[in-house]
This record gives structure tokens, sequence and C-alpha cells, in this order.
């Protein structure tokens, strides 16, 4: 202290003197002296850090989100916040997160499930319907019995879009990522073997004999269902979901969802499905040249595209969009693929029987059947 008085005196006497120049310049240089880092001060969210090698010295570090730091306890560390809590980087204090899930009173829940009971009663009145008509030919022809196989499915199909409302539990979870692939891969099965015995019937059983026979004496229709339906079953067994709470898509909510196992396991379920699809439309598309009884290409495009646009929609949005409602887009999804095979399929048949009974005769067949022989052999 001393040493620097006196400087201090040297340089005040030298300013006096007239040598203001080099006194403001010996100034400037005391005043450039670095400050100690050993006492430095950090600002509110910022944590001391050892300086470089010198234990004794600090430099500021500001803590980073969802941990914070206490001062009067201690300056040198950032704490974690609990997991039911987030922060701000730079916080003194953790908030606690607010919990969020599907609630069954929210408009598009409400939506859903208005959508879901109309397809329910829409399908049990086609099922009704045929069950009294199951005599006649647009039924018989539409897949008799297996028509109330795909009736059943498809209602079961939607009606696991109910337990995507309220707070998930295994059982539930499971309930939501099983029904609907499983209930669909074996409707779309049902609609896959009922075109490709349309196209047998017309245009292989001639050619192929043995092979004909063969999948008439073994069944094979209901051969082809079973194996599509266990290979689904165990893609839904490989990608069971379980209760999850996501903590990382909001930083100051919680979101009770289904943990899906990643995006390739649900992705396989879909995949498959939209396999049968495309297998299902092929077959049809070998038919656009049959009666127009037998002749499904319409609906089961129609369908089919359904299917992939909804998808495709869903899938876009889980990759690029983060959003607590995805849960509710994939119900959706789920419900618009129900409904195109029921509206596409099953709805036109039904107004066949209801408003153009002249067609739903044997007489009527039959003459779409010479048709469609007396073309071929014209050809």
């Amino acid at each position: 202290m001393v040493v620097l008085k006196n400087y201090l005196t040297k340089t005040v006497t030298l300013g006096i003197m007239g040598n203001t120049k080099h006194a403001v310049k010996d100034v400037s240089l005391i005043l450039q002296i670095p400050v100690s880092r050993c006492s430095e001060e950090c600002e509110k969210g910022s944590a001391r850090r050892p300086y470089r090698i010198y234990k004794c010295c600090f430099e500021c570090e500001v803590c980073p989100k969802d941990t914070y730091i206490n001062h009067s306890a201690d300056p040198y560390s950032c704490l974690q916040c609990e997991k039911n809590e987030w922060s701000d980087a730079g916080s003194t204090s953790c908030t606690e997160r607010s919990v969020d899930y599907i609630h069954i009173t929210e408009p598009l829940s409400v939506l859903l499930m208005l959508s879901v009971s109309f397809m329910l009663f829409l399908a049990a009145a086609i099922a009704i319907l045929f069950a009294r008509n199951y005599s006649t030919p647009v039924v018989r022809s539409a897949g008799g019995k297996m028509c109330f196989l795909m009736l059943g499915c498809l209602s079961g199909s939607g009606f696991s879009v109910f337990f995507y409302f309220g707070i998930p539990n295994p059982i539930q979870c499971v309930l939501r990522s099983s029904f609907f692939p499983l209930f669909y891969t074996v409707c779309l099965s049902c609609l896959t073997v009922r075109s490709f015995q349309i196209v047998c019937i017309f245009k292989m059983a001639a050619k192929l004999p043995k092979a004909y026979d063969w999948w008439v004496k073994y069944n094979g229709q209901w051969l082809f269902i079973a194996v599509a339906s266990t290979v689904q079953l165990i893609l839904c067994a490989v990608s069971a979901p379980r209760p999850f709470n996501d903590t990382v898509t909001f930083k100051d909510q919680i979101i009770m969802n289904c943990d899906t196992a990643g995006f390739l396991p649900i992705s396989a379920t879909v995949l498959f499905a939209g396999f049968l699809s495309v297998l299902c439309f092929i077959f049809s598309y070998m038919g656009t040249d049959l009666p127009k009884n037998y002749n499904e290409a319409k609906s089961i495009t129609f369908s089919v595209l359904l299917f992939f646009f909804s998808w495709i929609t869903y899938f876009t949005l889980y990759l690029i969009h983060a959003s607590r409602n995805l849960p509710i887009i994939r119900a959706f999804s789920m419900l618009t693929s129900s409904y195109g095979i029921l509206l596409s399929y099953f709805v036109p048949k039904s107004y066949v029987i209801l408003f153009k009974p002249e067609k739903n005769t044997q007489a009527h067949f039959q003459s779409c059947i010479q048709d469609y022989t007396q073309k071929i052999s014209r050809m």
C-alpha cells in the first residue's frame, strides 16, 4: 500500500508539473489491473466453478434448465429438480409441473366418442339387415358368414378408441394399442380372401383346377385369415405399451400417456395392415372386368386410400410435431380406417338390399354372369 501511495503521489506531481500525458497513461495502467477471481460474486442462478488449475479462484457458470442453486446453502453446486418439477436456466428454485392427460370432456374427445358411437350403431344395423336377408344373392356374394366377422371386427377396432381417455393403466394401454391392429387385420384378411376367391372363381379355377380344389378342400380362406391374425398378434405382443409419464415434450407439464416402445414397433403393426390393404387392392383390380355385382375395385380402392392417408398424416405429425393430442389423432386415424371399409363395402350393399330389390335376385345375378361369359367368349 505504501508503494502504491508513493506511486500515485509521483503521478499527481508529474501532472501538476505539466506532464499530464504521461500521468494519464500511468493512471490507466493502474485501472487495468485485473480483479481477483477469488472474490468475484456470481449473479443469481449461477454457480462458482474452479478457474482453470487454481483451486482458490473461481468463475461463474449459469445453472442449466431443470436445475437450481441455493446460494445460502451451497454456492458451488447446481442441484437437480425432482421429476415432477421444472426450472429454466439460471433458476434459484424449481416449480412443480402440472399433470395432464386426455380428458373425456374435451371437445375432441366428445367428437371422437360420437363418431365411434355412430359407427357401432351403423355396424349393428347393417348386421341386422344382413341377417334378415342372409339368403339373398347380395349378402352371399359379399361373403355370407364372413360379413358378420368383418362387421364384428370393425366394431372391435372402433371400440378400442374408448380406451384413449382418462389416466392410462397397464390394461388400458394394451387394449388401446392391440385392439385396432388385431381386429382391423382380421377384417382386411376377410376382404383380401373374398377378393381373391372372386378372381379364382372367374379366372383361375379353370386354369388351375388342382390349386383351386386344394383351396376349397382345406378351407384356404380361413387358413389365410388365421395366419395373418397370428402374425399381427405377435407384432402386437412385441409392441405392447405400458403407462408412461412424458416429461420431455413440455417443460412445465407431465403428460400421462402410454409408451409404445418406440417408432418401429408401433409402425410394424400398421405396415402389416398396409401390406394386406395393398394385397387386397391388387386382387380387386385383377377383377375390374368382372360383373358389377362382383367388382369391388372402387370400394376397396377408396378404403385403401383412406387408410394410407390417415396413417401417413398421423406418422408425419408424430415425427415433426410434439403435441399432447397425438393419441387423439391416432384414434381418429383408427376410426377413419374402420369407416373406410364400412362405408365403401357394406353401405352400398345395404343400399341395394333396401332400395334396389330388383338387383337382389338370383335372376339378376345370373344375367350379369351370362353377360360376362359371353363377353369373354367373344374376346
